[in-house]
């Protein structure tokens, strides 16, 4: 069954593999399990097992690869 009232953009903010910060615990980190929109709350972590409301994390951006301290430089 499709339902309409399902918010997509809040599915696609809180998605799996995402690193979260509890709000109430700050420095606390945590990863997305995953999001199920039809539960209440949604949104899974991967070592809590109490599913969190939207307004109880802040997605933190992952860190960019390091670049490696050597670069090959090739001729053609």
């Amino acid at each position: 069954m499709f339902n309409a009232d399902l918010d997509w953009e809040e599915a696609f903010i809180y998605r799996p593999g995402l690193p979260v910060e509890l709000k109430t615990r700050p420095g606390t980190y945590d990863t997305i399990a995953r999001y199920e929109a039809t539960m209440v709350p949604p949104i899974w972590l991967e070592q809590d097992p109490r599913p969190r409301y939207p307004h109880e994390l802040r997605v933190v951006c992952p860190l960019p690869q390091t670049i490696p301290a050597q670069v090959v430089e090739t001729r053609l």
